[in-house]
């Protein structure tokens, strides 16, 4: 159970981070109290039981793997990594499990995926320890401004200059561990390292069953713990809780959904069969509604790159249509909002705060383009989307009037009426900006 000079710099460092802060005054008196909260956390007994479970349902997997000949006391290290980096995040994080299929898939991602294959190439070879320890926080760092750089569109040139930095020190571990692994071939025990790697896979696979267990479970209390509080604060009675139990049918993607109004109705009811006949609606209603954003994203790929109009007059090609209108929506109500409450003005930097549009479907470099009048009454900006329509979104000295544009050039005027602007608050929305474009929620 001897640790490479890659696991030994990383333990060092870990060591000798928590020693530094605790060290300082100032950050001692943060990080104990925190550390407090922590370990009280962790004593709670519905979290202690569920650690108890875990380790037990995991040395349970651990003993089927000895039975099968794929496991012994040489794993042990690779055993104790993997139990705990890979298998109880995904156990404290069972909660945010919204099916079986995308917990399959995130597992199986984290175990085939390119990045794990490469991480276990690395690990064939380490570097010096001096080296490691110089490596390890060089990487850290870059990763860090990397990411941190990126959401500022002033920094994002830092971003990119580290991503570059990254990808050299990559390429270097690389070429290192190649070199390594073809230089010491005829001394590698090539059987310890297929255990090694199939264990990195099986165990995680193996620890499926419990997590999905624990999802239903984490998610289910979620929804009890909420039906008080769509009831006057009364608790259902047990055979309703019961009845959302049962009406699940054990279903992670189901519990994990259960939301909204669906909560104020079950909270009310007080017979199983009553309970049960909620729950009935509301699979059909997720059902029907997944159903329809099937469709919804069928649509957009059949009409991928299709020019024209259809039959009601509204663009074929919709990508990116949704995702643009929502984030200049935001951009609009941000400028009302700076305009109104702290600066009596528009900004010309208003996309400084308008932060990461990845998660809204829009690329990192969204191409969003401002402009500012010269008293700063007006503004207006606009994006083209990759189908090459535009959209726009401006304002006024009323700063209610919400002014929309669309299409397929920019628009090259402020917001006015009589131009290719439209008030939608004082007439009726443009059939583009109208057009149902969002994805169909689950609940």
């Amino acid at each position: 159970m001897d640790l490479t000079n890659r696991e030994l710099a990383s333990l060092l460092l870990l060591v000798g981070f928590f020693a530094v802060m605790l060290i300082r005054p100032k950050t001692r008196s943060t990080i104990l109290p925190s550390f407090r909260q922590v370990i009280r956390a962790l004593l709670v007994w519905k979290v202690l039981v569920v650690f108890a479970v875990y380790f037990g349902y995991t040395a349970g997997v651990v003993a089927l793997g000895a039975h099968a000949g794929i496991w012994s006391f040489d794993l042990l290290k690779d055993t104790v990594i993997t139990t705990l980096f890979v298998g109880l995040p995904l156990v404290l994080n069972a909660g945010k499990t919204s099916s079986g299929s995308s917990l399959v898939r995130k597992v199986l991602i984290e175990t085939l995926g390119v990045s794990a294959f490469l991480a276990f190439y690395f690990n064939l070879a380490s570097l010096p320890l001096w080296g490691e320890l110089l490596l390890q926080p060089l990487l850290l760092l870059l990763s860090f401004s990397s990411l941190v750089s990126k959401r500022d569109p002033k920094t994002r040139l830092v971003g990119k200059i580290c991503d570059a930095l990254l990808a050299i020190l990559g390429f270097g571990l690389l070429a290192f561990t190649t070199v390594k692994v073809v230089t010491t071939w005829s001394a590698l025990d090539l059987s310890e390292i297929w255990l090694s790697f199939a264990l990195s896979v099986w165990l995680p696979v193996g620890l499926l069953p419990l997590i999905y267990i624990l999802a239903i479970l984490m998610s289910a209390e979620t929804v009890l713990v909420l039906l008080p509080w769509h009831n006057n604060k009364v608790a259902p009675p047990l055979r309703v809780r019961f009845a959302f139990v049962f009406g699940t049918r054990l279903s992670a993607f189901y519990a994990s959904h259960f939301a909204g109004q669906w909560l104020g109705r079950l909270a009310k009811q007080t017979t199983f069969r009553e309970g049960l006949r909620v729950v009935a609606d509301y699979r059909r209603d997720v059902r029907n509604n997944v159903t329809a954003e099937k469709g919804r994203l069928d649509r957009l790929r059949s009409m991928s790159g299709i020019d024209g109009t259809d039959e009601n007059g509204l663009q074929r090609d919709r990508r990116e249509f949704a995702a643009t209108k929502k984030v200049l929506k935001r951009l609009f109500y941000y400028q009302m909002g700076q305009n109104r409450n702290l600066l009596g003005h528009y900004r010309h930097d208003i996309l400084l705060i308008l932060g990461d549009v990845t998660s809204d479907g829009l690329p990192a470099e969204h191409g969003i383009e401002v402009r500012v009048s010269a008293d700063k009454k007006q503004w207006y900006g606009w994006r083209r989307t990759i189908t090459g329509w535009y959209f726009g979104i401006g304002g006024d000295e009323t700063l209610d009037a919400e002014w929309q544009f669309d299409g397929p050039g920019a628009p090259m005027s402020f917001p006015t009426k009589g131009s290719d602007w439209t008030d939608a608050t004082s007439s009726p929305s443009r059939p583009e900006w109208l057009a149902a474009d969002d994805p169909i929620r689950v609940v």
